[in-house]
Protein backbone atom coordinates (compact mmCIF):
# COMPACT_ATOMS: atom_id res chain seq x y z
CA UNK A 1 0.00 0.00 0.00
CA UNK A 2 1.44 3.62 -0.97
CA UNK A 3 -1.05 5.46 1.16
CA UNK A 4 -1.60 7.82 -1.42
CA UNK A 5 -5.49 9.17 -2.43
CA UNK A 6 -6.37 10.94 -5.43
CA UNK A 7 -5.44 14.70 -5.41
CA UNK A 8 -8.04 17.58 -6.30
CA UNK A 9 -6.88 20.63 -7.95
CA UNK A 10 -9.47 22.74 -6.41
CA UNK A 11 -11.36 22.68 -3.02
CA UNK A 12 -14.03 24.61 -1.99
CA UNK A 13 -16.02 24.57 1.34
CA UNK A 14 -19.65 26.27 0.98
CA UNK A 15 -22.40 27.21 3.42
CA UNK A 16 -26.26 26.24 2.43
CA UNK A 17 -26.91 29.44 0.71
CA UNK A 18 -23.49 28.33 -1.24
CA UNK A 19 -21.32 30.93 -0.27
CA UNK A 20 -17.62 30.09 0.31
CA UNK A 21 -16.69 29.89 3.64
CA UNK A 22 -13.38 29.31 5.42
CA UNK A 23 -13.50 26.19 6.69
CA UNK A 24 -11.29 24.50 9.35
CA UNK A 25 -9.18 21.60 8.46
CA UNK A 26 -7.43 18.58 9.93
CA UNK A 27 -3.47 18.86 8.45
CA UNK A 28 -2.34 15.51 10.39
CA UNK A 29 -4.40 12.40 12.16
CA UNK A 30 -3.42 14.05 15.28
CA UNK A 31 -5.57 16.73 14.68
CA UNK A 32 -8.76 14.21 14.39
CA UNK A 33 -8.66 13.93 18.45
CA UNK A 34 -12.33 12.65 18.48
CA UNK A 35 -11.41 9.56 16.48
CA UNK A 36 -10.31 6.61 18.54
CA UNK A 37 -6.23 6.22 18.69
CA UNK A 38 -6.47 2.77 17.41
CA UNK A 39 -7.87 4.34 14.10
CA UNK A 40 -5.53 7.12 13.76
CA UNK A 41 -2.93 4.47 14.37
CA UNK A 42 -4.05 2.00 11.86
CA UNK A 43 -4.58 4.82 9.34
CA UNK A 44 -0.79 5.69 9.31
CA UNK A 45 0.73 1.81 9.61
CA UNK A 46 -1.92 1.24 6.35
CA UNK A 47 1.04 4.36 5.24
CA UNK A 48 -1.36 7.28 4.63
CA UNK A 49 0.78 10.04 6.25
CA UNK A 50 -2.16 12.18 6.63
CA UNK A 51 -5.82 12.75 6.08
CA UNK A 52 -6.86 13.11 2.19
CA UNK A 53 -8.01 16.23 1.39
CA UNK A 54 -11.73 15.69 0.94
CA UNK A 55 -11.58 13.96 5.10
CA UNK A 56 -9.11 16.81 6.15
CA UNK A 57 -11.99 19.23 5.20
CA UNK A 58 -15.62 16.58 5.63
CA UNK A 59 -13.99 15.58 9.24
CA UNK A 60 -14.16 18.67 11.53
CA UNK A 61 -17.59 19.77 9.92
CA UNK A 62 -19.02 16.18 10.56
CA UNK A 63 -17.50 15.63 14.02
CA UNK A 64 -19.52 18.94 14.73
CA UNK A 65 -23.13 16.92 13.51
CA UNK A 66 -23.22 19.36 10.41
CA UNK A 67 -24.87 17.90 7.02
CA UNK A 68 -21.95 17.52 4.19
CA UNK A 69 -22.17 16.66 0.38
CA UNK A 70 -18.55 15.68 -1.07
CA UNK A 71 -17.39 15.68 -4.04
CA UNK A 72 -14.36 14.45 -5.10
CA UNK A 73 -12.50 11.74 -7.64
CA UNK A 74 -12.65 8.07 -6.91
CA UNK A 75 -9.69 7.12 -4.97
CA UNK A 76 -9.83 10.40 -2.74
CA UNK A 77 -10.89 9.21 0.60
CA UNK A 78 -14.60 10.03 0.52
CA UNK A 79 -15.85 6.38 2.13
CA UNK A 80 -13.91 7.12 4.95
CA UNK A 81 -14.42 11.09 5.08
CA UNK A 82 -18.14 10.35 5.82
CA UNK A 83 -18.12 7.23 7.37
CA UNK A 84 -15.26 8.25 10.79
CA UNK A 85 -17.05 10.68 12.15
CA UNK A 86 -20.16 8.83 12.10
CA UNK A 87 -18.50 5.57 13.89
CA UNK A 88 -16.53 8.26 16.43
CA UNK A 89 -20.18 9.53 17.28
CA UNK A 90 -21.38 6.14 17.66
CA UNK A 91 -18.96 4.70 20.08
CA UNK A 92 -18.77 8.16 21.97
CA UNK A 93 -22.27 7.94 22.80
CA UNK A 94 -22.00 3.69 23.26
CA UNK A 95 -24.53 3.22 20.42
CA UNK A 96 -25.58 -0.35 20.18
CA UNK A 97 -27.93 -1.47 17.34
CA UNK A 98 -29.86 -3.64 19.11
CA UNK A 99 -31.30 -1.38 21.29
CA UNK A 100 -30.81 1.99 19.48
CA UNK A 101 -31.40 1.00 15.98
CA UNK A 102 -29.56 2.48 12.90
CA UNK A 103 -26.92 4.72 13.64
CA UNK A 104 -26.03 5.74 10.69
CA UNK A 105 -27.57 6.66 7.26
CA UNK A 106 -25.47 6.56 4.11
CA UNK A 107 -26.90 7.44 0.82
Amino acid sequence: TTGKTAQDDEVQVLNPDEEPIQADRFASFEDARDFPREIREELKKAGFPSPSQIQAYTWPLGLRGKDIIGIAATGSGKTLAFLLPAFAQMVEENHRPERDGPGALVM
